[in-house]
């Protein structure tokens, strides 16, 4: 993400295997690492995976990170899992609550699905029917604009 200055790189494994103190409720330290990480996001991704439920993309390394400045968790080392799209951009994986905590969902793992940024910025406070069923009709309407037309199919006379 633009600001945030990175410090190095983990594997996948290296991350979900570390195994340290949960500082509180939201935060775990991973001393061998020398980072924080949002604890419901580590047992999510653990306990379901790390790929994205709507486009299947898929969390490929961890990257150790910090927001410059002071006075928030977000200044000390955290750590961010990202994806790589097929353009080889990075696209940070989320968790993202099934039943919005605006609706009265639970900030709990049970609560929590894992998420690319970008289908969790669209989703925001919807219901995940609501929404899979919106990309389904996005993904319907794109096909049939593809499709070509009778006029598209012009049929050139025979020469004879």
């Amino acid at each position: 993400m633009g600001n945030l200055l990175r410090s190095k790189t983990f594997s996948v494994v290296e991350v979900l295997t570390s195994v340290d103190i949960v500082y509180d409720r939201k935060w775990s330290k991973l001393d061998k690492l020398g980072a924080f990480i949002n604890t419901n996001a580590l047992i999510m991704w653990r306990e379901k995976g790390i790929g994205c439920i709507v486009c299947g993309i898929t969390g490929a390394f961890f990257a150790k990170e910090r927001t410059p400045g002071y006075g928030s968790i977000y200044n000390n080392w955290h750590l961010n899992l990202y994806a790589v799209d097929h353009d080889g951009e990075e696209i940070l994986m989320t968790q993202d609550h099934v039943v919005a905590r605006g609706n009265g969902g639970e900030d709990h793992v049970r609560n929590l699905q894992p998420m690319c940024y970008p289908h969790n910025q669209k989703k925001a406070d919807k219901d995940m029917t609501v929404f899979l069923d919106k990309i389904k009709v996005k993904k319907k309407q794109k096909k049939q604009k593809q499709k070509p037309t009778d006029q598209d199919e012009k049929v050139l006379p025979r020469s004879e």
